[in-house]
C-alpha cells in the first residue's frame, strides 16, 4: 500500500528519472522494505479504516542508511532481482539520470555547507489526495521530528519540489529553511534544513 502511494504521488519524478510514471511495484516494496528493516523507528503511517492514506519515512543518519543498504545486501538482492527480470520492465536506461543526479545532489551539498554531514533526512512524504487538508502531513512530519530528536542527529534535511507551495510551507511552518536548489530531471527541488537541538 506504502509502495502504491508513492507511485501515485510522484508520477512525474518516476517518469522524469525511469522514463515511465511507474515502475515495478515490487522493486519499490524491496527497497522500502529494507528501509524498514534498518530503521523502523523512522516509519510512520496514517490510516483511515485500516487502510493508510499517508506515510513518512525518516532516517537519523543518511550516510550510515546507504551504507547499510549496501553492506546488508538490499541493494545486491535488488541488483539479482533485477537481473533475473523480476522487476519486468524497469530497464538499464535510467542508469544515467540516477548517476548525473546523484552527482548534481553531491555537487549542491558541496556548494550549501551541509556535505560531510551524516545529517538525518526525510525520505519521503506523502498523503493520499483524498485525505489532504486535513492535517495529516502535519502530524507525520511533528512525530517524524520528535523521533529524530531522540536520535544523535543533529540536523534533518529534505528535498522537496520547488513548485509544491503546500508542502514548503508546511515544512517552513517547522521551522525548516532552504539552504540550496537542487536540479533535477523535473525542475529544480529546494534543499531544506532543521536544526533539531
Amino acid at each position: 500500500a506504502i509502495a502504491e502511494l508513492f507511485q501515485n504521488a510522484f508520477p512525474e519524478a518516476l517518469l522524469a528519472v525511469f522514463g515511465k510514471p511507474r515502475v515495478p511495484s515490487q522493486a519499490l516494496v524491496d527497497l522500502l522494505s529494507g528501509v524498514y528493516r534498518l530503521e523502523p523507528g523512522g516509519f510512520f503511517i496514517a490510516r483511515r479504516d485500516d487502510h493508510p492514506v499517508g506515510f513518512m519515512i525518516a532516517t537519523s543518519r543518511l550516510g550510515q542508511l546507504y551504507r547499510l543498504l549496501l553492506v546488508r545486501g538490499t541493494i545486491l538482492s535488488m541488483a539479482l532481482k533485477w537481473g533475473l527480470g523480476r522487476y519486468k520492465g524497469l530497464g538499464l536506461d535510467f542508469l544515467p539520470r540516477i548517476g548525473r543526479l546523484w552527482w548534481d545532489y553531491r555537487k549542491v551539498e558541496k556548494q550549501s555547507g551541509v556535505a560531510g554531514i551524516d545529517a538525518a533526512q526525510v525520505l519521503s512524504i506523502v498523503v493520499d489526495p483524498s485525505a489532504q487538508r486535513q492535517g495529516i502531513g502535519r502530524e507525520l512530519t511533528k512525530a517524524a521530528l520528535n523521533y529524530l530528536r531522540k536520535t544523535s542527529a543533529k540536523i534533518v534535511r529534505l528535498e522537496v519540489d520547488a513548485a509544491k507551495e503546500g508542502p514548503i510551507k508546511l515544512y517552513q511552518a517547522f521551522g525548516f529553511k532552504e539552504v540550496a536548489r537542487l536540479p533535477t530531471p523535473r525542475g529544480p527541488a529546494l534543499i531544506m534544513t532543521l536544526p533539531l537541538h
